[in-house]
Parts: C-alpha cells; structure tokens; sequence
C-alpha cells in the first residue's frame, strides 16, 4: 500500500501564556494528515506544557496522539486537538493524588489502552505461547459488582479500521463473541494458531466491540462525597 504525503498544518498563532504561581507554555507544533487508498491517519507531533517555577526549576509534559480511520469524520479531528491542549493546560495544576483507595473511572484513551490485556488474553498466539489467563466457561474477573464485561471482535462492522471481506490467507470475515457477561467463551485464532490448538478458525482479529453497560457516564462521575479518581490516558500502560 502506498501512503499518500502528509499534510502538515502547524497550529495558528503563538502558544498561549498563563500565569499562576508558574508561567506556563501550551504548544502544538504541527497536526500531520496522511490518506491512502483504504485509510486515514493522523498524529499531533507534540503537544506539551512548559513551567518554570519562581525558584527556576524547570518541567515540562509532552503529549502525542495518533489515530486512523476509514473515514475521515471518524477521526474527530477538533475534538482530538482540543482535547489534547486541555490535557496540557491541566498540568498547570494536577496534582499526584494522596495515598488511599479511590473509586476508579477509566474514560478515552485510557479505557482503549484498558481493553487491550482482554483482547490478548483471548487470542490464539496467548494460548499458544501459554500465557493467557482465561480459561472456556470461567469467569475472568471473578466477584464483580454491577455489569460484567462482554468483548466481542468483529471484522463485519460497516467502515471499521480492522473490518476486511477475507483475511491475509482468505478466511472470511466473522464476529468472535470472546467474553460474554465476564465470562471466557471462545477464543481469537488465525488459521495458523486455530490449527495449532485444535481449535475453531476466525482469522485476523477484528474491530473490538464492547456492550454497554447499565450506567451513564454523567453517572459514574457523579461526586457524592467519596474520592474518586478519573484517568483519561496512560503514558505506559503494560498490564499482560
């Protein structure tokens, strides 16, 4: 596949001041926009946040973002950027939480990254390698309060960026129904690792696809009283 040249657009106008108790610099340098024949993609170079403190010590968080999509408007690109310059005025002053045990709110990159652990776990090169932690028919997150998790991978979804008519060596497309109400149903195989294990062929993992649960955001974030700590990305997050 050939990729079409970027597109680099660099953000109007110098970066904003703030002054608090630091002088802080919020910058984009540049928003880059590639198209190919079966895709878009794009990637904010740096968005970062700069202090200095009165005793001149220096700081300084940098933020990149990249996406692709099928079709351009799923790529949301306003709201990414916004969303990336807010991330980095919040450091003017976020602060690390004290020591204790909090309800826990995971939302945007951070629940994508998430789901990544469940998704690996069910595959078929896990199993192969001997690593997964799921085991057909058993519960994957044992005692669970409120609604259990159903994972689904499919590569039917009309304009998804990992949907495909056949896969790599022409297995169809299909929907892999992984965990269902929390527990371990079937696992993700390509043709290679399907024939390794004796097990059922999928092929090429699809778009993740996650049933909603009972609880609107607005309430999950609702504050009554008790701390609450709300992650919207991670800068590292390994959890396999």
């Amino acid at each position: 596949m050939r990729r079409c040249p970027s597109v680099v657009t660099p953000m109007p106008g110098p970066p904003t001041t703030q002054r608090r108790r630091v002088d802080a610099a919020i910058a984009c340098s540049s928003v880059s926009v590639a198209s190919s024949a079966e895709y878009w993609s794009w990637s904010i170079a740096s968005t970062r946040y700069s202090s200095k403190s009165p005793a001149g010590i220096g700081d300084e968080v940098e933020s990149y973002q990249n996406r692709s999509a099928r079709r351009l408007q799923d790529l949301a690109l306003p709201d990414r950027v916004a969303a990336g310059i807010q991330a980095a005025k919040d450091t003017a002053t976020t602060r690390l939480p004290p020591s204790g045990t909090f309800d826990v709110v995971l939302s945007d990159e951070a629940l994508e990254d998430f789901f990544d652990a469940f998704v690996a776990h069910g595959s078929g090169p896990a199993a192969f390698e001997g690593w997964s932690r799921f085991q057909r028919g058993e519960s994957i997150c044992g005692d669970v309060q409120g609604d259990r998790i159903s994972l689904s991978l499919d590569a039917t979804l009309d304009g998804g960026l990992c949907s495909y008519g056949f896969d790599d060596v022409g297995v169809p497309a299909q929907r892999v129904d992984v965990i269902q109400n929390g527990a371990f149903c079937r696992r993700a195989n390509d043709q290679r690792h399907g024939c390794w294990l004796k097990e059922a062929i999928s092929g090429q993992a699809g778009n993740v696809v996650i049933a909603a649960g009972t609880t609107c955001s607005a309430d999950l974030l609702a504050l009554d009283g008790a701390p609450l700590l709300h992650l919207r990305r991670f800068s590292v997050l390994q959890p396999h």
